[in-house]
Formats: structure tokens, C-alpha cells, sequence
């Protein structure tokens, strides 16, 4: 997968985000189990797979513990800034 694995527990910030993406022309991975909604809230890591234009949440805590493990998971603000924004708050600018 060529992407990100993007940590953010605040579902405000995980909206945010979400939003952002599909400005982007991302979508919901349709093999997603989990509702945009679902996604919204909650608290495993968001997959931004960039070749298929898709984003979903991480399956399990023990996939997520495994990302982490080999740092492959980043902040939101992190995903921002290789996106070419430094500052999260000008997301949509």
C-alpha cells in the first residue's frame, strides 16, 4: 500500500481530516465495514491508501499496535505537512 497510516483520537480532528480528503477526491474504501460516521468516531488509526484514492480504518488494535511498532503511523498534523501544509488549521486554503 503507498499511503498513510494517520493517528488522531479527537473526532472533531478525525472529521477534519476526513472532510479534507475527500476535497482531495479520496472516498470511503468500499470494502469498509464501518460507516464514514463510525470512522468519525473512532479511535484506530485512518488508512489513507493514495494508489486507490481511499481512506478507512485501521481493521484491529492488534494491526494498529503492529503500524505503530514499526512507525509507520503518523499524526494528523505530520499527514499535513506531506501534504505541503505546514499548519493543520489551513487545511482547506
Amino acid at each position: 500500500m503507498e499511503g498513510y497510516y494517520i493517528k488522531e483520537k479527537d473526532p472533531k480532528k478525525r472529521l477534519e481530516l476526513i472532510d479534507f480528503l475527500e476535497t482531495k477526491g479520496y472516498s470511503l474504501d468500499p470494502d469498509e465495514p464501518r460507516s464514514r460516521q463510525e470512522i468519525e468516531m473512532g479511535t484506530l488509526p485512518i488508512v489513507v491508501d493514495d494508489a486507490e484514492k481511499v481512506y478507512r480504518m485501521m481493521g484491529n488494535v492488534t494491526s494498529a499496535a503492529a503500524a505503530a511498532g514499526s512507525n509507520r503511523v503518523i499524526t494528523v498534523d505530520e499527514f499535513y505537512q506531506k501534504m505541503g501544509m505546514p499548519e493543520a488549521g489551513v487545511k482547506n486554503g
